[in-house]
């Protein structure tokens, strides 16, 4: 792999297991090819102490600047003060924010890691006034940077359908990815007759907790095989539900660190979300996760590109309502074909996926 210098902006993140895989993890394999990796990292001045210790840990090195929320120009001003690129430098601005930040230096390769659809999410799931201003920095991102990172096939066609101009020869699809050191190498089933079925997730919006509530309604009141077992914080509709059914709901919250070793001797696990823009062309981590597991995945209709692919694959069941019938038990053969395909599809060390990032460093 080409050795560069690549600096990664973030704007106003927030420090979790998703920043940490998506992130932190691509950095550490970008330097373990030879690459100089730098964050610059403008941060709420309050938790500015937490990030920087945070950063310390991870052996990263980092420029943090404190600043106002939303306040593109300011970061410009401050990022010029602090930074002067060479031309052979990579910025990745991860998100609209940050990859805006960066368009002000015109002499290197900036890049736009666009994450997903923006100014559809703040409709969709968020209380906003000003969507004009979110959608005049997302065609920006889209637009004015060199390169462009999506992390499904349906971001750019909604960057299409929006009538934003780019050229589609300087986009890289690169899925939401892990590391090797992630995939499960002790297979674990359990020797009885239950069917294990796990969630990984958040309360959030778009997460759809309504939707995890009626299928394990909708599939306990005829199934009594079935164990749910739950990695999220319990709300009060979880906690009705579980006090109906003790017997088969397990409901407990996890560091992200810890999340792989919980899931591992589950069979299958869910990924349901709402029909949205939003969710229609995202591409969740935790998809590549439960690959990882060897679990199967029962996943909603459109989601990014992971619906098809799951249908196509045999890589679970695609899921509309209802009651799924052929739930059975996963074998260890069956659990082995899923990390592989994880290790093939959504690894970052996969040949696939390393050449997506030789593309992408070669680039002028």
């Amino acid at each position: 792999m080409l050795v560069k210098k690549i600096f990664f902006i973030l704007f106003q993140e927030e420090i979790n297991g998703v920043l940490n895989s998506q992130v932190f993890d691509t950095i550490t394999f970008l330097s373990s090819k030879g690459n100089s990796c730098k964050v610059i990292f403008f941060v709420n001045p309050r938790y500015y102490f937490k990030i920087r210790d945070f950063l310390k840990k991870k052996n990263i090195e980092f420029v943090l600047v404190p600043s106002i929320k939303s306040n593109v120009r300011l970061a410009q001003i401050l990022i010029k003060s602090i930074f002067r690129p060479n031309s052979s430098d990579i910025l990745i601005g991860r998100g609209v924010y940050a990859a805006n930040i960066i368009l002000v230096f015109k002499n290197c390769k900036t890049v736009y890691d666009g994450r997903g659809a923006y100014y559809k999410e703040l409709e969709e799931y968020n209380s906003i006034t000003d969507l004009d201003r979110a959608i005049k920095f997302e065609k920006q991102a889209v637009e004015l940077s060199k390169y462009r990172i999506a992390v499904s096939n349906k971001l750019i066609e909604y960057w299409t359908e929006n009538h934003w101009s780019f050229n589609p020869s300087r986009v890289f699809t690169i899925p939401t990815l892990i590391n090797t050191k992630r995939l499960t190498t002790d297979i674990r089933v359990v020797e009885d007759e239950k069917i294990r079925i796990c969630f990984i997730g958040s309360n959030g919006k778009w997460q759809g907790e309504n939707l995890l509530i009626n299928f394990i309604k909708c599939h306990l009141e005829k199934r009594k095989d079935l164990i749910f077992n739950l990695f999220m914080k319990e709300s009060s509709e979880l906690s009705v539900l579980k006090n109906t059914f003790p017997n088969n709901i397990n409901i407990s919250f996890v560091p992200y660190q810890e999340v792989k070793n919980n899931i591992e001797e589950n069979d299958y696990a869910l990924l349901l979300r709402e029909n949205s823009i939003t969710n229609e062309v995202s591409a969740p981590t935790k998809f590549a996760e439960y690959l990882a597991a060897g679990l199967k995945v029962i996943i909603s209709e459109k989601i990014g590109d992971f619906s098809e692919m799951v249908s196509k694959n045999n890589l679970g069941f695609t899921y509309r309502s209802g009651f799924l019938k052929n739930l059975k038990k996963v074998t260890k053969n069956e659990k082995l074909e899923q990390i592989e395909f994880c290790h093939e599809n959504f690894t970052r060390e996969s040949k696939v996926n390393t050449e997506k990032y030789l593309q992408l460093l070669k680039q002028k």
